[in-house]
């Protein structure tokens, strides 16, 4: 929301894809990092009888504690809290309302001495009264006391109806924005289609992990933890630069719509191979490990670049007043479809590799998990082939 806030047509799509494609990077290597800190005792052979022996999970937790504050630093200083335009309308308006109440001071703080002809300023005029009765001005001042007294009394119980009533009118607002986002057909099915793709790519990097360390005789790669570490790596390496550098420019050339119907494509068609690739012989070490890592890191770059166009969806589907609605509502789906896919995937993943289901053979072997997350991706693409063309432009 705060990228599409502050950003054009023109340097939106960068804006988008160096935010995800960095988020995308850091769930790669936040894990490698916290492993790496993790039980620095039993993995390096440090004395036993140190701070870190008797809380052996310390460090990553003072490491991400540390990125944490980093973060609400960075928001706290760097980030505006509105776009750059809007704030110099604000502060040209608020220039302008000043230089209109200075005058009018100026204006009233000058009169004219009916007597003397000459100009006064309206202060020495009210020097100038002076009451005759002085017990009538104790009188009058004990009055105004009272009344303030009283005054104040009834401005703290309206502040606090005033407080309640404006919180209750908060809450229509957010009902009537809410209401109004799923009555557009549009933002509706940007929403939905956040969350299927989420429950895609979280399938994806769940059956990903489990198909690779299955053994081999189920027909999975039989690889260690180091070993999937060490493709996920590779991938993360590759993934912010490939990704803004395949992005951009297809995105300036074909909008966001067509650019995302060719990574999707690429998805589709790829997910297959990955079970193909068992057959390398084990002689054959070094193919198997240069296709697993072309293959790994073409689809995640291609995931990458499709989140940030359903991100482009969903923000040029409103109004920029209704951004940040947008996209709680579409995270609060994505959320929901979040929890269920590891649960299904991995369900359909242990019984494909059960012993009946291995008896049968294809598809419902090992190929069945990569096929249906296939099937996942076909259902996004067909869904985003009926998105309206204006999907590329931001609202103005």
């Amino acid at each position: 929301a705060i990228i599409s806030e502050h950003s054009d047509d023109v340097n939106q799509g960068f804006g988008m894809s160096l935010v995800i494609a960095l988020w995308d990077a850091s769930v790669v290597f936040g894990p490698a990092i916290s492993g790496v800190l993790a039980d620095p005792i039993g993995q390096y052979n440090l004395p036993s009888n140190s701070f870190l022996a008797k809380f052996p999970y310390c460090l990553p937790n003072m490491f991400i504690a540390l990125f944490c504050v980093l973060g609400v630093i960075t928001v706290g200083c760097l980030l505006p809290d509105k776009p750059e335009d809007e704030r110099r309308e604000q502060e040209m308006a608020g220039e302008d309302f000043t230089n209109v109440n200075n005058s009018a001071m100026k204006s009233n703080d000058v009169k004219l001495d009916s007597e003397t002809g000459n100009q006064l300023s309206y202060r020495k005029l009210l020097e100038k009264e002076n009451l005759e009765d002085e017990e009538v001005d104790t009188i009058v001042m004990d009055d105004l006391t009272v009344d303030e007294n009283v005054e104040s009394t009834k401005q703290s119980v309206f502040s606090r109806i005033k407080v309640k009533l404006l919180s209750f009118k908060q809450a229509i607002h957010g009902c009537q924005i809410l209401l109004s986002l799923i009555r557009n057909k549009v933002t509706l099915g940007a929403v939905f289609l956040h969350g299927m793709y989420a429950f895609g790519v979280i399938g994806f990097e769940e059956s990903f992990s489990l198909w690779s360390a299955t053994s081999s005789s189920l027909g999975g790669l039989g690889f260690s933890p180091h070993d999937i570490g060490t493709i996920l790596g590779i991938a993360g390496l590759l993934l912010v630069p490939v990704s803004l550098a395949v992005f951009i420019p297809l995105e300036k050339r074909l909008g966001a719509l067509l650019t995302f119907h060719i990574h999707i494509a690429l998805v589709i068609v790829l997910l297959p191979v990955f079970p193909s690739l068992t057959y390398i012989s084990p002689n054959q070490t070094a193919l198997l490990w240069i296709m697993l890592n072309i293959i790994s890191v073409v689809i995640r770059v291609a995931i990458n670049n499709c989140f940030v166009c359903e991100s482009l969806f969903l923000n040029n589907s409103v109004t920029a007043d209704k951004l940040g609605a947008a996209n709680g509502l579409a995270n609060s789906v994505t959320n929901i479809f979040q929890i269920f896919s590891p649960v299904f995937f991995g369900t359909v993943y242990s019984l494909s590799i059960s012993g009946k289901n291995l008896q049968i053979g294809f598809p419902f072997d090992f190929h069945l998990i990569f096929i249906l997350l296939s099937l996942v991706f076909l259902l996004t693409m067909t869904l985003v082939a009926f998105f309206p063309k204006k999907l590329d432009k931001q609202i103005r």
